[in-house]
């Protein structure tokens, strides 16, 4: 196909801010999570579209198949106020219990 560039799972962008590898990302509407550390200017790879490993906040328990959204400073959660939409969980968090991650499916 003419107009085909790529598949859109991961896109690089130019960094609006320093961004740390694994940081979630939004520009607009565009989603993803950093393949690499980046300087703002510089080119960063995010992946939009795959299931990733990522810290849940300290006190936020999280169930298979839970809405996870990112507060203002990226930090993930299942509490949507004031937040952005990720996708959703498909392992269990409990941080109280030593588990601080969870597997998100970026939707």
């Amino acid at each position: 196909m003419k107009t085909y560039i790529q598949s859109g799972d991961v896109l690089t962008i130019t960094a609006p801010a320093a961004i740390a590898s694994g940081a979630f990302v939004k520009i607009g509407r565009l989603t993803g999570f950093a393949q690499a550390d980046a300087a703002e200017g510089q080119p960063v790879a995010i992946v939009t579209r795959a299931v990733s490993e990522v810290p849940v906040a300290a006190a936020d328990p999280v169930t298979v198949g839970a809405a996870v959204y990112a507060d203002a400073d990226g930090a993930l959660t299942t509490d949507e106020t004031d937040a952005t939409y990720v996708g959703y969980s498909t392992s269990a968090a409990v941080p109280a219990a030593g588990v601080a991650t969870v597997k998100v499916r970026l939707d």
